[in-house]
C-alpha cells in the first residue's frame, strides 16, 4: 500500500488538496481527517495495541464516492491509530493508494509519505529543520503570495537534494511535479517491500523486539514509524516497546 500525507503550511483551502491531486493521480483515494475534540500534547502512543473496532465507534464517516473521498470526524486519538489500522483491518477500506489529508500529517500520520505545501503562510515564517528532514518533496503555492527567497534558502541549507517545486496550484499539478511524485512513490513501495521482506526472512515467529525494529530500521535506512506500519500489515508484533517509537 502508498499513504502521502499532505502537509499544509499556511492556510488551509475549503475544499482541501484532495480533489487537486486526485486529478493528477486518479487510481488514488482521499482520507479527510477532521478532528473534532482536542487531546493532550505529548507523543502519539502506537504502541499500544487497540482493536480497530472500538476506535472507530466514535467516528462518523462520509463517503464521496464520485470524487473517490472519505471524510472521517472524530477524537484526533483515536482517529490517527484507526486511520492506520484500516487500511489492514477493515475489508471495505483496504486501499491500495491514498493521500492522507491533514494540516499536520507528519505528526499524525509519520509512516506515511510526507508531501508539504506551503500556502501563503505568515509574513518571516521558515521551515524548522525537523520539518525539512522529514519531508519527502516541498511545494511553494504561488498562487497565494510571492514566495519567499528565505523561504527557499531555509529548505536547501538544511537539504540540498531535497526535491521543491514552485507550482501554481489552482491551476494543476505540473508534469514536473507530477514525475518527481511517481518516482518517490515506487521509492516508498519499495521500501515497504524490504521491510516485508526482512520481517519474513529474519523473523518468521510473526514478532520482534523494540531492539532488533530499530536495528532493522537502521540497516534498512527507514523510519521506526515505517517499520511499525508495515508491522502492522504483516500480523507483527513489537515486544519490549518504548512507547511512542511507532
Amino acid at each position: 500500500m502508498l499513504a502521502v500525507a499532505l502537509n499544509t503550511i499556511g492556510p488551509y483551502p475549503q475544499e482541501g488538496w484532495g480533489p487537486l491531486f486526485l486529478e493528477a493521480f486518479n487510481d488514488f483515494k482521499v482520507i479527510q481527517a477532521i478532528s473534532c475534540e482536542k487531546v493532550k500534547d505529548g507523543p502519539l502512543q502506537m504502541c499500544r495495541r487497540e482493536q480497530y473496532d472500538e476506535l472507530v465507534r466514535d467516528i462518523s464517516e462520509k463517503w464521496d464516492p464520485s470524487q473517490n473521498i472519505l471524510e472521517l470526524r472524530g477524537p484526533k486519538n483515536k482517529m490517527q491509530k484507526a486511520v492506520r489500522y484500516m487500511f489492514f483491518f477493515d475489508q471495505d477500506k483496504k486501499f491500495d493508494r491514498v493521500f492522507l489529508e491533514d494540516c499536520s500529517g507528519m505528526l499524525n500520520f509519520p509512516w506515511a509519505m510526507q508531501v508539504f505545501i506551503l500556502n501563503s503562510p505568515e509574513p518571516g515564517y521558515l521551515p524548522g529543520q525537523d520539518l525539512i528532514d522529514q519531508a519527502e518533496v516541498f511545494i511553494l503555492n504561488t498562487q497565494c503570495g510571492e514566495v519567499h527567497r528565505e523561504v527557499l534558502d531555509q529548505v536547501k541549507k538544511y537539504r540540498p537534494s531535497l526535491p521543491v517545486f514552485t507550482e501554481n496550484l489552482q491551476e494543476g499539478i505540473s508534469g514536473a511535479l507530477k514525475g518527481i511524485l511517481d518516482e518517490l512513490f515506487a521509492a516508498y513501495a519499495e521500501n515497504r517491500a524490504r521491510v516485508k521482506w526482512s520481517l519474513e526472512n529474519d523473523h518468521p515467529d510473526k514478532q520482534l523486539t523494540c531492539d532488533q525494529a530499530r536495528k532493522m530500521a537502521g540497516k534498512l535506512g527507514i523510519s521506526l514509524f515505517l517499520i511499525g506500519s508495515v508491522c502492522d500489515e504483516c500480523g507483527y508484533a513489537i515486544t519490549q516497546c518504548g512507547l511512542g517509537c511507532f
